[in-house]
């Protein structure tokens, strides 16, 4: 997901942009798939439905920060450039998840 949205940051047009997109949200599904068992796995079955009541509610809040943050940035940069960094930034979280001991040990 992270690559294609670097890669979304650098297309040269609309069709690769297009296609990058698509690519990226395929991606996002399942990458929210994986995050959701993970999320199950971790947390107690007592406390999965306050838990994810928050995760809701923090999502609800920060969805649109996020996009009042990025329409700003955008008048001050480049919308490619925001969409590499952004995509580049998920890559480095990645490798620095996969590096630690957190996800080795949940089974």
């Amino acid at each position: 997901m992270g690559l294609a949205n670097a890669a979304m940051g650098w297309a040269t047009g609309p069709l690769p942009f297009v296609a990058l997109l698509f690519l990226g949200g395929f991606f996002l599904g399942l990458q929210n798939v994986l995050l959701m068992d993970l999320w199950r796995r971790i947390v107690s079955p007592e406390q999965q439905g306050r838990f994810f009541g928050m995760q809701s509610s923090l999502n609800e809040v920060l969805m649109p920060v996020g996009y009042a943050v990025t329409g700003f940035l955008s008048d001050w940069i480049s919308p490619y450039s925001i969409a590499g960094v952004a995509g580049l930034l998920v890559v480095a979280l990645t490798v620095w998840g996969l590096l630690g001991p957190g996800l080795r040990d949940v089974s």
